[in-house]
């Protein structure tokens, strides 16, 4: 284990006290794994909320030190248990509005969401929830319902070794013009070609289910809520427009970092697979309908395609897979540790809520 991380588990364990045991489970990742000292450590979750929520500004520098969190056999043995927990926060007010891809808020709660509508055998790699919008959580809570039987971890990774890893000269140029999103969201009433609408419906929205209307202006009242520019498209799509700085400075430690998604155009191949990235391919291209992400420097000026690629296979270098178990709940510093998703077989229930 590294020195400086041994430092910080010694942190962790003066900020919360001898009823918890703190650990890394993935020496240099983003990740401290804290559980009960004993078994009868807590008697309820109640009795684990107010623990935690008397410590949250010791549990806050925490996530800021590590990045992540996860706390195991804590007692969160349901969707609502953990609306419980995550209420010591404010939640992100407009929720996965605007956001890539379609969610379901989980029943009986107004906080807890499904985390992921994509397919088992896909894999979501690393990425900052929201980095394409103005407004995006500051943190986000995962929970397990039900662990995969074999894979489905949520993935995790360091962005402050990942933005020390990147190309100066592609760095400088974000921190100059920021980064452009154009982000298409399908109509509805448009139809997908059968050999790939399966995952063509998962990367290209329907602007009916992003913004959860089939009135065109309130997509356009949302649009301004967000501080997007939008267009409508003659096949009755709806093309969004965005700068974002793409790198950012923590809130709580002032450390600066990327935030952007400049590997989603061409992680699209690996999230495909050759035969539906093909098919996706031949509809957007040659003259098609606007395709579902386009991402640039926010001078206009084209990201290079080695520039992409060398930030995909960074993010790959730093992902660490930490396994689930029911009842885990996972805390993840949005600036500073990017997510995913490994594919997975058997049934899967995680769920997530998005903090302010």
């Amino acid at each position: 284990m590294l020195a400086a991380q041994t430092d910080d588990i010694g942190t962790a364990v003066r900020a919360l006290g001898n009823r918890v045991r703190c650990s890394v489970p993935f020496p240099g990742g983003p990740l401290l794994h804290v559980e009960p000292a004993g078994s009868a450590a807590f008697g309820d979750i109640d009795e684990f909320v107010g623990w935690l929520d008397r410590r949250r500004d010791s549990v806050d520098d925490l996530l800021t030190r590590f990045g992540a969190i996860r706390w195991r056999d804590f007692g969160v043995r349901d969707s609502r248990a953990f609306e419980l927990l995550v209420g010591m926060y404010p939640a992100l007010e407009q929720g996965y509005t605007g956001g890539s891809t379609a969610r379901s808020r989980i029943a009986d709660t107004t906080k807890v969401f499904e985390a992921t509508k994509a397919a088992p055998e896909v894999l979501l790699g690393l990425h900052q929830e929201m980095a394409y919008l103005p407004t995006y959580p500051s943190k986000i809570f995962f929970y397990c319902r039900a662990a995969a039987q074999t894979g489905g971890e949520t993935l995790l990774g360091d962005m402050r070794r990942y933005t020390a890893m990147l190309p100066e000269p592609f760095v400088r140029h974000v921190e100059q013009s920021g980064i452009r999103y154009l982000r298409n969201f399908r109509s509805l009433h448009r139809p997908i070609p059968r050999d790939a609408s399966e995952r063509i419906e998962f990367i290209h929205m329907a602007w009916q289910e992003a913004f959860s209307t089939t009135d065109p202006a309130v997509v356009e009242r949302e649009c301004a809520a967000l501080g997007l520019a939008c267009s409508w498209e003659d096949d009755g799509s709806v093309t969004t427009y965005y700068t974002a700085p793409g790198i950012v400075t923590h809130p709580r430690d002032g450390g600066r970092v990327s935030f952007n998604v400049v590997q989603s155009q061409y992680a699209f191949l690996d999230l495909l697979g050759e035969q539906w990235w093909r098919s996706c391919c031949a509809q957007y291209r040659n003259g098609g309908p606007p395709p579902p992400y386009y991402v640039e420097y926010g001078d206009g000026t084209p990201i290079d395609l080695d520039d992409s690629r060398v930030a995909l296979e960074l993010l790959r270098q730093i992902t660490i897979y930490p396994p689930w178990q029911h009842g885990d709940v996972l805390m993840v510093d949005n600036v500073y540790t990017a997510h995913g998703r490994n594919s997975y077989t058997g049934e899967r229930d995680v769920q997530v809520a998005l903090i302010s």
